[in-house]
């Protein structure tokens, strides 16, 4: 297809159309041509300003004066009209303006057709005077020649309207007088006219490309910046989530090394008393040595069931169960279970008596309040512990006379793994109590405060929402934390029971316990030996009690068949050690009764009790 002058005026070339979002570039290109158009104004407007006093003198005089004058007022005119059009231009912003290109009409009309026209009439005006009409036209195609160098590279229209505006007059002059001399001037302005076309089009296009070229240039280096910077974004963080790693990873092993002492501690205490109890010299059991063991066992159990709120709370099968929360009868529980450890060791425990009530999960409530009154007490040498509601701020307080801790560790106490030394000496942990306080409180929308500083005691806060505490109705009594007190069981002496565990030892305790309570109990050494059991049909079990790792298959698995296969289906109780994550959503989704290694007493009974035995 043949290119039009047109095209060449007015439409990017086709090398521009290789460039990314093309719409947008080149309107930014036609904006750009047109601020360069209109920043000549101003030299235009003072060329034509000069333009007439050069004129006015060369032709003083030769011309009549009133001619001169006549002319010289029209371009004036002309010009001043130009000079308006201008600062009206500059009052929109043509640059920036949506339709570039209509301003660039408008910048023909009044800078090449308006401003000029004077100029080219001017032979026409001095037609009468002899001798000047060559000096006229050297001074005319002078003028022209500036029309050109000041739009054709912008523009090529606005060259060829203000160059066509300038030249036909005095053409068409020499043409009248029809002289062969005249003739071939005439000719000759033509052949200057149009040749320069071809020259305006190439430097408009050679415009055009160093202009898009500089915007795409603008475009890379702005795009490099954002890269760098997202690049060096993307490595502060990558460098933010190594320290934290390695800062991780460093506190994890500090927690290993104290946990696998701490974890030894109560088994070598558990050794020690049941060797006591094994000795010839011991013949009956000592009520003291029971006493013993049971507190080793209870201290592991502390401990595991932090590492399995943690667990939980990673898993995310720990979920708030709202409800509205008593505080004076929560308190008083508190109260009841709290105390006499207090007076065990010399200290004084209250809690201050509180109306109100608060939204919350009653357990995690429970075992935030539990955690904190604990380490109170376990970091309190003189003195005592107060728990007591702050209506004002929506603040339940624990607030102990303890050691208080330095205001650089405030944070990083509810850092996991982090363990402080200091406190009651044989009182140990795994540094995930507060970590886990801090989580339990953020599922139930609320937060953790500290005051403390040494020597001074510590504050430790859980602040509610507004819209979480209400005034307390008319009640007497709520039920009983989870924890702190174990559901009724009903005895069912006889009552028939299926124990499946791959571990000897395990089974051996099992036997020996669910005996001793009146239970029909069968044991199974694994998913075979259960089937086997349970082949010939006569004897069928109310309840399955079922390691989840057995060593020939998944203890949730088989829960899963038999409950298909027994009819009457009996009720499963699944005993468990798993922490990972996906172990701890599998279970949770089971709907099973789900009991988490070591099992101490409490936590039986309530499981039983739950499943109606």
């Amino acid at each position: 297809m043949r290119r039009t002058l047109r095209d060449d005026m007015a439409m990017p070339t086709d090398n521009e159309a290789v460039s990314p979002r093309l719409p947008d570039l080149n309107l930014r290109i036609e904006r750009e041509i047109t601020r360069l158009l209109y920043e000549q104004d101003i030299p235009g407007i003072v060329t034509n300003y000069g333009a007439m006093l050069l004129a006015v003198w060369l032709h003083w005089r030769g011309a009549p004066a009133s001619v001169l004058l006549s002319w010289l007022g029209l371009w004036l005119a002309c010009n001043t009209v130009y000079l308006g059009f201008h600062l009206v231009q500059r009052r929109h912003g043509a640059g920036v303006h949506d339709d570039p290109v209509f301003w660039r009409r408008l910048h023909v009309l009044f800078a090449n057709v308006v401003s000029v026209a004077p100029a080219g009439w001017m032979p026409w005006f001095l037609r009468d005077v002899p001798d000047v009409l060559f000096l006229n036209t050297a001074l005319v195609i002078v003028y022209a020649a500036g029309v050109y160098a000041s739009n054709a590279m912008l523009w090529p229209l606005s060259y060829v309207i203000g160059a066509a505006t300038v030249l036909a007059p005095l053409a068409a002059v020499h043409a009248a007088q029809g002289s062969r001399t005249a003739l071939g001037v005439a000719l000759a302005l033509g052949a200057f006219y149009v040749l320069l076309i071809p020259f305006a089009q190439v430097q408009a296009r050679a415009l055009r490309r160093a202009i898009r070229v500089g915007f795409e240039n603008e475009e890379l280096a702005a795009r490099l910046a954002r890269q760098t910077a997202r690049a060096e974004r993307e490595r502060e963080a990558a460098e933010s989530a190594r320290a934290e790693a390695l800062a991780a990873n460093r506190a994890k092993a500090r927690f290993l090394a104290a946990a696998t002492h701490d974890l030894r501690q109560p088994l070598h205490a558990l050794s020690l008393t049941l060797s006591a109890m094994e000795s010839p010299a011991a013949n009956t059991p000592d009520a003291n040595a029971i006493a013993r063991a049971r507190d080793c066992t209870n201290r592991l159990a502390s401990m595991f069931d932090a590492l399995l709120d943690q667990a939980r709370l990673d898993a995310g099968t720990r979920t708030a169960q709202f409800e509205w929360i008593e505080l004076g009868p929560f308190l008083r529980q508190v109260e009841m279970q709290f105390q006499p450890l207090a007076e065990e060791r010399g200290l004084w425990f209250r809690c201050r008596p509180a109306s109100g009530r608060v939204n919350g999960d009653r357990l995690a409530l429970w075992r935030i309040v539990s955690n904190l009154v604990t380490n109170a007490l376990d970091a309190t040498e003189e003195g005592g512990v107060l728990v007591a509601w702050r209506a004002r701020t929506h603040t339940l307080e624990v607030r102990d006379s303890g050691r208080g801790i330095e205001a650089i560790h405030h944070r990083a106490v509810f850092e996991e793994f982090r363990r402080f030394d200091g406190g009651r000496a044989g009182v140990q942990g795994l540094g995930l109590g507060l970590a886990t306080v801090d989580r339990l409180a953020r599922l139930m929308n609320a937060r953790v405060a500290l005051r403390s500083a040494p020597g001074k005691g510590s504050v430790f806060g859980i602040v509610f929402a507004p819209e979480s505490v209400a005034a307390s109705p008319d009640v007497t009594d709520t039920p009983v934390p989870a924890d702190a007190a174990a559901p009724v069981r009903r005895s069912r002496p006889g009552a028939r029971v299926l124990a499946v565990d791959d571990d000897p030892a395990v089974l051996d305790a099992l036997e020996s316990l669910l005996r001793a309570e009146g239970w029909d109990a069968r044991l199974a050494r694994g998913a075979a030996d259960a089937r086997a059991q349970l082949q010939d049909g006569r004897w069928r079990p109310e309840l399955v009690i079922l390691d989840r790792r057995l060593g020939d298959g998944d203890g949730l698995e088989l829960a899963r068949q038999l409950g298909r296969e027994i009819e009457p289906s009996p009720v499963f109780l699944i005993v468990t050690g798993d922490t990972a994550p996906e172990a701890l959503q599998e279970l949770l989704a089971s709907g099973l009764e789900i009991l988490h290694k070591p099992v101490v007493p409490d936590r039986w009974n309530a499981s039983l009790a739950r499943l109606g035995f």
